[in-house]
């Protein structure tokens, strides 16, 4: 715990209420106040998280903090379905890619050497038409190789340039007919609270310029790879 992340407010009652924060993850964005879950209440859930999806971040960000899988996080179950599918994909595709272990479903790299990156003069925001155009090329081709429903993807970007990108090229480019109905893209920000069966993070940054930037702050590392 670090200071200032647990608060202890005293009602009516003066029986105590204890706030816990944190300090891995973004501060809190409220984005809906109607929202019901089950039982017709109002509190929004982390439902889900495939059994392997949570162990790089526990490895690099939650160090020393003990994690166990529910059995909801069984990949053989239908839950993971979509995934799974995503999995064998991969091993036909690019059959020189590790597959994960049994029981388990691990993140996927695509590396774009030689993208470019555009950075905005005046707001700082950053897209890639290179590495955009490699994203949606691969979901067209995941989707229509494997008849996933395209609402059970998501692609999300840290920054806003590359996310009215994607949704411009989703929009406007018959190329990607395949992709209708996908959600609309995500800035990490935005989509805090939210979750899908297959996150897509393209993230609009190069090496060695214009470099990681905020992309490298731990909190929005932790977002970002948990959104799955």
């Amino acid at each position: 715990m670090n200071r200032a992340d647990l608060y202890c407010v005293w009602g009516n009652t003066r029986s105590p209420c204890f706030l816990f924060g944190d300090p891995k993850q973004l501060p809190l964005t409220v984005l809906t106040t109607k929202d019901k879950g089950d039982g017709d209440n109002f509190l929004n859930r982390f439902l889900r998280m495939g059994n392997g999806l949570f162990d790089m971040v526990s490895r690099i960000i939650y160090q020393g903090v003990l994690h166990v899988y529910a059995t909801s996080c069984n990949v053989a179950t239908a839950s993971f379905d979509s995934s799974r599918a995503l999995e064998n994909y991969i091993q036909e595709k690019y059959p020189t890619v590790t597959p994960s272990p049994e029981g388990k479903l691990l993140p996927v790299f695509i590396h774009t050497p030689g993208a470019r990156v555009h950075t905005d003069d005046t707001t700082g925001s950053k897209k890639s038409v290179d590495q955009v155009t490699i994203a949606l090329d691969f979901m067209v081709d995941l989707v229509k190789s494997k008849k996933i429903d395209p609402s059970k993807l998501v692609v999300i970007s840290p920054y806003a340039a590359n996310v009215e990108l994607l949704d411009r090229m989703l929009r406007k480019n018959a190329a990607y007919e395949a992709l209708k109905g996908i959600p609309p893209a995500s800035t990490v920000d935005s989509f805090q609270g939210q979750e899908n069966d297959i996150i897509f993070v393209v993230m609009g940054t190069a090496y060695p310029r214009p470099g990681p930037e905020f992309t490298s702050q731990e909190q929005r590392l932790n977002i970002m790879l948990m959104r799955r």
